[in-house]
């Protein structure tokens, strides 16, 4: 009884103790816990090359919850088939006796095992490369081959070998030969010189490791390549010239000369037509306009044999048209029309054209020697050149471009474009801005402009190499004065007579310093009409007799050895109604031609035309003049709105009376250009404007503004 008793007890004592156990250390499953974190979404991360060897790569990652160990997979391309290489219960693992330098690809995944043996992955890490990296003796050096050579020489070219201290070259006479070592270099390449020519001889690399201490490793030696010495193939250009083919090229190092030959199609048969020390080669011996083929090789003579480079890629040539003559082009209502003289054997011929002194581009193509260019604007200033060509099977064969020289015609057509522009409505702003973005100035449209405007003619026309640019009369004049260039040079006024497209200079003060300036824009006899810059506030005209006294002097570019050839198309500006009959330019308007014929005003004396054989003054000619033509011009029905008419007669009356007198032009707001005429009578200046109903001869004060201009 006691033994039962006592052993019921202890059995008691012991379940309460346990009891009392299990309240304070609760017992853990601890397969449940790592089941319980273990992801089988997650991946393992921080997967990374550690270190590596001449045979091993170590790999390192980063811990993965609740993982029981890892497995590292391999695969010989990124995206090829990868298998199971290693197996790690630790965060890193080392894979040994790998080929050197050869990469594999690697990616690892975390497992987790239970106690039954059910297994559970995460996903993949990224993948790696891994690469055993070391001097390595089973492997040769890659891309052994012959970069260059030349006459006497071979250059020697391959990849670089990891941990190699550096290369041997071995030589052998024939491919299987015996091969020698004949040199050790640090680097990639090796340069073999003082060869003969053509002689041919074999080549094998190898690399070299120094340990530490002092012995050597080599790798295998790559496969044997070919090397001879042999000179360059020459390069060369055709050229069709008028007498001839020219065939050129660059010198080939070692050559003694050259050899020539021809043939009458690509895949013809080639004969040699000439051997030359030079470095080109004319063939005269030809039909015009049939094609040729022409290949050359370089030679030099080693031990009394020629040893010979590959022939040259085979090119084709053709004689070539003759050059165009000078271009003649007039501007018409539908465009641009031109002509040249005929060449000889073209077939047609190409046009080309630049927008002022921007880049040629071609516009057509002509098969007689003219050409009409219709798509241009109205305005524009445009440059021509053409060239004639042989059209054949082949292909063209182009001549030179035609003759050129600057139009005058084209300077002053531009000008005219801005005929009316004026200072008081700020039209006159785009031509002070074309100044400014030319030149680099920051100038305002107030600012007296009258050089600029010549300059902004200069830039529009692109004609900047032969008219001088600025905006100071006194620089610009000193510039032509003082001219070493055959672009331009001076002319002392007032005896010289111009031509259209001069640059003219007044002296207003007669003090030998420039007040205004200008081109001239026609000279009919001893006529001569301007156009100007900030003229009355605008863009306007000046007409006087030549010998004016306010002419200082001329610019005078040289239209005629400068390039490019510019004409322009219609223009914009309402400069009919302002061109003057007498003036020889435009159309003569309506009731010009009777009204002359029957008052005779040009050739009659003006004393006839008074009727008084007395001394008279020649404000009373003006006088008498205004007079009698505006009442014979309302005889005859002539509208008295068409000023042009009448300060046509007065100009031409002063002239026969030898009166120095100027036509004016100026633009209203409708577009209506009003002329009249100004002189200098007994020290003062007059306006004199037939068209009016009263106040006909006004005296003003003569303008010696524009003293910056």
């Amino acid at each position: 009884m006691k033994n039962n008793r006592a052993k019921k007890i202890r059995a008691i004592l012991a379940f309460a103790s346990a009891l009392a156990i299990g309240v304070a250390f609760m017992p853990v499953n601890t397969e449940s816990v790592y089941a319980a974190k273990f992801s089988t979404d997650g991946e393992v991360t921080g997967f990374a090359v550690t270190s590596c060897s001449a045979d091993s790569v170590t790999f390192g990652w980063d811990s993965y919850a609740g993982a029981s160990g890892y497995h590292v997979f391999k695969a010989s391309g990124e995206n090829g088939k990868y298998t199971k290489v290693g197996r790690s219960l630790k965060t890193g693992w080392k894979r040994t006796g790998l080929t050197t330098n050869k990469t594999c690809y690697y990616k690892v995944r975390a497992f987790y095992k239970n106690s039954s043996g059910k297994v559970k992955y995460s996903r993949f890490s990224s993948v790696i490369a891994g690469t055993p990296a070391g001097f390595s003796t089973k492997a040769a050096p890659k891309g052994f081959k012959v970069a260059g050579r030349s006459y006497n020489s071979v250059n020697m070219v391959w990849e670089a070998y990891t941990k190699a201290s550096g290369y041997q070259i071995y030589k052998a006479t024939s491919k299987n030969g015996t091969y020698k070592k004949i040199k050790a270099v640090k680097g990639t390449s090796y340069n073999r010189t003082g060869l003969t020519t053509n002689k041919t001889c074999y080549y094998k690399v190898r690399a070299y490791y120094k340990k530490s201490n002092g012995k050597f490793q080599y790798s295998r030696f790559s496969g044997a390549i070919k090397g001879t010495p042999q000179l360059n193939t020459p390069e060369i250009s055709v050229v069709g010239k008028t007498d001839g083919i020219r065939i050129s090229w660059p010198a080939v190092a070692g050559a003694a000369k050259y050899q020539v030959y021809r043939a009458t199609g690509k895949d013809g048969d080639f004969s040699k037509i000439g051997t030359t020390s030079s470095k080109n080669y004319t063939n005269t011996s030809i039909k015009k306009n049939k094609y040729y083929y022409y290949k050359v090789r370089a030679y030099r003579t080693v031990n009394g044999k020629n040893k010979y480079s590959g022939y040259s890629s085979v090119q084709a040539g053709v004689t070539a048209p003759g050059q165009v003559g000078t271009i003649t082009a007039t501007s018409a209502e539908d465009g641009i029309a031109l002509s040249w003289p005929k060449v000889s054997g073209a077939s047609g011929y190409e046009i080309q054209r630049a927008t002022g002194s921007g880049s040629y581009s071609v516009v057509g193509t002509a098969a007689t020697n003219s050409f009409k260019d219709v798509n241009v604007a109205n305005g524009q200033t445009y440059s021509y050149k053409v060239r004639a060509y042989a059209e054949l099977s082949g292909g063209k064969s182009y001549g030179a471009f035609s003759k050129s020289g600057y139009s005058r015609a084209a300077v002053v057509s531009t000008a005219v474009a801005w005929l009316g522009c004026k200072e008081s409505n700020k039209s006159n702003k785009p031509i002070v801005e074309l100044y400014n973005k030319n030149m680099g100035t920051s100038f305002s449209y107030r600012t007296p402009w009258c050089a600029m405007f010549v300059s902004a003619v200069a830039i529009k026309s692109g004609t900047t190499d032969i008219i001088v640019r600025g905006s100071y009369c006194p620089s610009v004049i000193n510039t032509y004065k003082k001219s070493k260039t055959s672009n331009y040079k001076y002319a002392a006024g007032p005896k010289y007579v111009p031509k259209a497209g001069d640059v003219i200079f007044f002296d207003w003060n007669r003090n030998g310093v420039p007040d205004h300036t200008g081109l001239v824009a026609s000279v009919s006899g001893k006529t001569i009409k301007t156009i100007e810059g900030n003229y009355r506030d605008a863009v306007g005209y000046r007409t006087f007799s030549a010998g004016y006294s306010m002419v200082q002097g001329y610019g005078l570019p040289n239209y005629d050895n400068a390039s490019g050839i510019v004409f322009t198309g219609q223009s914009k500006s309402s400069v009919g109604c302002g061109e003057l009959s007498a003036l020889g330019i435009g159309t003569e308007p309506e009731g010009y031609e009777d009204l002359g014929k029957e008052y005779d005003f040009v050739e009659q004396k003006v004393e006839d035309n008074i009727g008084c054989d007395g001394e008279i003054s020649d404000y009373e000619k003006i006088a008498y003049m205004v007079k009698k033509v505006r009442t014979n011009a309302e005889t005859e029905g002539i509208d008295c709105a068409e000023s042009q008419y009448y300060a046509a007669f007065i100009y031409e009356l002063c002239k026969e009376a030898d009166i120095e007198a100027s036509i004016m032009t100026a633009e209203d707001a409708e577009g209506t250009i009003h002329a009249w005429v100004e002189t200098e009578l007994d020290g003062k200046w007059y306006k004199v404007d037939a068209s009016k109903s009263s106040d006909q001869i006004e005296s003003f004060e003569h303008e010696a503004t524009d003293t910056e201009g």
